[in-house]
């Protein structure tokens, strides 16, 4: 004879697959899983990027020491240390939580 709990622990464990599959389908890409191939990669200077990418949208000032600094394109920003790349980040996919 089974336990009599063991119907519930089936039951249970059919329902957790099903709902683990549902949020999967409804969730957005993740930026890390987006195509990054265009974006500026590390080390390249600034002249660089200019020649490659064009002028940024928004320029952000140096802040800290080493400097770094911000640069703003259409669909993502581009950080500096100094007058190189030290990383490109696509924006976000998911919508701001605050307005």
């Amino acid at each position: 004879m089974y336990p009599p709990f063991l119907p519930f622990i089936a039951i249970i464990a059919l329902t957790a697959g099903f709902s683990l599959n549902s949020a999967a389908a409804t969730e957005p890409p993740s930026p890390a899983s987006q195509n990054t191939t265009t974006l500026p990669q590390r080390g390249l200077h600034q002249q660089q990027v200019l020649r490659r990418f064009g002028p940024p949208q928004q320029r952000v000032a140096a802040v800290g020491s080493p400097p770094i600094i911000r640069w703003s394109y259409a669909g993502y920003t581009v950080y500096f240390e100094g007058e190189f790349v030290i990383h490109s980040v696509p924006d976000s996919v998911y919508p701001p939580l605050f307005k």
